[in-house]
């Protein structure tokens, strides 16, 4: 299977009788799915999707209080059960263009400076929404693990072409 997959959320439920899913995406705001994508599915625990994934077209999905979605090829609820839980992937490479060609998930991996300085923070080891703005999770050095939201006061320099994300540290509180 591709390795340049990018993890877009998953899905533990099926929607009605017919064949629907209940997608949890990461950022259903700004989803990249659509009518006719192309979607990798990599089956946990119980499901008959392999581990290594496989490949599925969405036939219709439709966003609002939940993201409804229905798979070409499985048409009913046995299908449905049949294939839950997984994880979805989308191809990095059909992402379109963004105007900086920047996306969040380029940030992790990117090692973590102290502001103006060469002294090694750590590194973006995962990007969540809290519902109000995007929180980056930096593994420190010292496998602590620092969270603070993506925002300019916190990180003024992001340079993902040379593996550095600048960090101005608040101050710790005792």
């Amino acid at each position: 299977m591709k390795e340049d997959l990018v993890e877009l959320g998953f899905c533990r439920s099926a929607h009605g009788l017919k064949g629907g899913f209940t997608f949890k995406l990461f950022n259903s705001d700004n989803s990249v799915l659509k009518n006719g994508s192309l979607v990798v599915l990599r089956g946990i625990e119980s499901s008959s999707i392999a581990t290594a994934g496989e490949e599925f077209i969405i036939e219709k999905i439709a966003f609002g209080n939940k993201v409804i979605v229905y798979l070409k090829g499985i048409t009913d609820r046995n299908g449905v059960d049949d294939v839950l839980p997984f994880q979805i992937f989308f191809p990095r490479a059909q992402f379109p263009e963004d105007d900086d060609g920047l996306y969040l998930v380029d940030l992790i991996g990117v090692s973590v400076f102290e502001h103006g300085s060469d002294k090694e923070v750590g590194v973006i080891d995962s990007i969540y929404d809290n519902g109000m703005q995007d929180i980056l999770v930096i593994k420190k050095l010292d496998n602590q693990k620092l969270e603070l939201p993506f925002v300019d006061e916190f990180f003024p320099i992001v340079d993902v072409e040379n593996n550095r994300l600048e960090i101005i540290l608040p101050i710790e509180i005792e």
